[in-house]
């Protein structure tokens, strides 16, 4: 019996002060003077996208082996134009027939030497914005 209390003794004395801080009040919001805005809440960090190739690491890529260039531009714009139709039902790239993938690579690694961006960023963003640029989608005319 006596170790039950002292375990019972233990236990209280360990919850006392959670306790003790549970019963206190919460302490009021500071009172801004009349005429003075309040301060501005942190600016929040940019968002960083995950990436797996950089723009920098594309670059020297693409200077070195033609045929991994070629490989990762492709791969992108296939990837897009199929997420594209899933997601929104219709493509945001449509390469013509007659453009071969040595084009359309040729488009996006133009576009990406004509505005590197920074050079840790996701390469995959200039290479859709390089051949959506080149080879945008008709828009649908509307029913009248």
């Amino acid at each position: 019996m006596k170790f039950g209390s002292y375990l019972f003794g233990l236990a209280a004395a360990l919850a006392g002060p959670a306790m003790a801080a549970q019963a206190r009040a919460p302490a009021p919001a500071p009172v801004q003077p009349q005429g003075q805005a309040a301060p501005a809440p942190p600016a929040a960090p940019p968002v960083q996208y995950p990436t797996r190739v950089s723009v920098k690491q594309l670059t020297a890529v693409c200077g070195e082996n033609g045929a991994a260039c070629l490989t990762y531009v492709l791969g992108v714009v296939d990837s897009y134009v199929t997420t594209s139709i899933a997601n929104f039902g219709r493509p945001h790239v449509c390469v013509p027939p007659q453009v071969s993938n040595q084009q359309v690579a040729n488009t996006a690694i133009a576009y990406l030497r004509a505005h590197p961006g920074a050079p840790d960023a996701n390469a995959a963003i200039p290479v859709i914005l390089g051949v959506q640029a080149a080879y945008p989608c008709a828009q649908a005319t509307p029913p009248h």
